[in-house]
Formats: C-alpha cells, structure tokens, sequence
C-alpha cells in the first residue's frame, strides 16, 4: 500500500462467476498514489482485472479521491487451509 493512500471502503461481491470482485474507494495526496496502487494489484498474484475506475479531486482541492476495482483470487494454500 503506498504511504500516501488511504482505504476509505472495501466493498466486495460474488459476480456471476462466483469470483470475489472487490471495489475499492481510495483517498491519496494526488493521482500517482492511486495509480501505484493499481501497478501494485497488477503484479499481484491475487488479483486479476485491476483498473482505476473513477476519480476526482477532493472538494477542498487537496488530493484525489479514486474508485478501484478487481477480481480477488486466493491462492492454493490459502484455499486448502494451510
């Protein structure tokens, strides 16, 4: 998580897949935190289809608020319980 970034909601769904995908709304100091964010999920193996789906500018001008979304996937240990 970058240090400039903070999780303002988590809101996750089973899609019609019953895959887990996440929407994630974000508060940074300025675009790039959130941006990282996504380059972070990206080269994650436990998530798929990341994107920034939405900004905008904070109403008091500073910062950016950002709406991420992906597809959350547990990897074999995690689903076997060990």
């Amino acid at each position: 998580m970058p240090n400039s970034l903070h999780v303002v909601s988590l809101k996750p769904e089973l899609n019609e897949q019953n895959q887990l995908e996440l929407e994630m709304k974000v508060a940074a100091d300025n675009r790039a935190g959130a941006v990282d964010l996504v380059h972070r999920m990206e080269g994650s193996k436990h998530f798929q289809r990341t994107q920034l789906v939405g900004e905008q500018s904070q109403e008091n001008g500073q910062g950016v608020s950002a709406t991420i979304s992906a597809l959350y996937i547990p990897d074999a240990a995690d689903r076997s319980g060990k």
